[in-house]
């Protein structure tokens, strides 16, 4: 906001005025040649030191001000993504490698299938719903990191595919003891799963992190 306020106060007052400036002597210069050599070259110097001014306030505009805070909102929303993933991909594999329910073998295949697209196509159904979200939830609506981790956060099927291989290389009579000492499917998932799956847990968060971070087109589509 310090930044911002220093924005709008300081380099804009000072680019009107240069403006100005340039503009007037420009309009001089263009005159008939009834001014000497000297006022000429006066004139052509200052113009010259004004751009050079603004050059200087640009450049450590980006350098001090604005590339330290696209940094840091690049991190923090690779971090929040990586983490949101994580947990989610690792609950949702979880029923996917312990349970037999009615159409697990179908819900594999879509969630592969779905990957398979990738994500520009949907460009257009996720700004109107993030531009819809927006006008009951600004956090999550366009121009916001939380929309834009909200986006990101949908991408997970294949870390799902990917730890669900981790967990049936996990024999099920270690839940199997750890509920017999009264433990409950949770609790055996929490405490005796989760710690065994750690490294392909951390895989799909270091992945998640690389890809996020790299990521460009969606995230200057949707922070305007």
């Amino acid at each position: 906001t310090e930044l911002q306020n220093e924005f709008n106060t300081g380099y804009q007052l000072f680019n009107a005025k240069y403006q100005r400036a340039s503009r007037l002597i420009s309009d001089m210069l263009d005159f008939p040649p009834s001014y000497s050599t000297e006022i000429s070259g006066s004139l052509k110097s200052m113009d010259k030191n004004l751009f050079d001014v603004v050059q200087i306030w640009k450049t450590k505009q980006r350098t001090y001000f604005f590339f330290t805070r696209w940094l840091l909102n690049s991190v923090i929303v690779a971090l929040s993504v990586a983490i949101i993933s994580v947990l989610a991909a690792a609950l949702a594999a979880y029923p996917f490698s312990r349970l037999r329910f009615s159409g697990r073998r179908q819900g594999l295949l879509v969630l592969l299938l779905i990957q398979m697209f990738p994500s520009v196509m949907f460009m257009i159904a996720i700004y109107a719903l993030l531009q819809f979200l927006g006008m009951y939830i600004p956090s999550l609506g366009l121009n916001s990191l939380g929309g834009l981790i909200f986006a990101y956060s949908g991408g997970i099927a294949f870390n799902i595919y990917l730890i669900k291989g981790y967990y049936d290389t996990i024999p099920n009579s270690l839940e199997e003891s750890a509920m017999i000492d009264g433990c409950t499917r949770f609790q055996a998932f929490i405490k005796v799963v989760a710690p065994l799956a750690r490294p392909i847990l951390a895989v799909v968060a270091i992945l998640t992190f690389m890809n996020i971070f790299n990521e460009f087109v969606m995230a200057r589509v949707f922070l305007q």
